[in-house]
């Protein structure tokens, strides 16, 4: 739930704080450096990074309901990595999955450029109904296809 936590860092830092010298912290999130259908709470192509402002059109020219947009925020394994080190926790396990319909399997692409860019003033319908047809006909890019999460245990030192 990471993704959800505006301050992510302070979240962290209490997260470490309560936890025993010697515990583990187990986190697990979307990785937002991939474009991935959001977390499986609005399940549709959502290009990467997308600014905030632009996140209210966008699931609204996709046909889903515009309710709780303003409640996940982008993050990232290298974030949280580095969050983590300097907390001073060990990490012990960082990976990448990536979710099939029959399950979870190491991530082990790169993170490819994003193939969807507009201008903030462009009109994003035609956009979002290019990509609709696309999935309708099962011609959507992989890259919206299969997202990938990361999964990171810490120790408290």
């Amino acid at each position: 739930m990471l993704e959800h936590i505006e301050r992510v860092a302070e979240a962290l830092f209490e997260a470490v704080r309560v936890t025993k010298k010697g515990g583990y912290l187990d986190l697990r999130a979307p990785d937002y450096r991939q474009p991935l259908p959001l977390d499986n709470h609005y399940y549709l192509p959502w290009p990467r990074f997308m600014p905030r402002e632009h996140a209210l059109r966008w699931v609204e020219a996709m046909g889903r309901p515009a309710v709780g947009i303003d409640t996940f925020f982008y993050v990232t394994m290298p974030q949280i990595l580095a969050l983590l080190d300097g907390l001073g926790s060990r990490v012990l396990v960082a990976e990448l999955w990536q979710h099939f319909p029959n399950g979870k399997r190491p991530f082990t692409g790169s993170f490819g450029q994003d193939p969807i860019f507009f201008e903030s003033t462009a009109d994003i319908a035609p956009i979002a109904k290019a990509l609709q047809e696309a999935e309708r006909q099962g011609r959507l890019p992989d890259i919206y296809c299969r997202p990938v999460e990361f999964v990171i245990i810490a120790q408290r030192l």
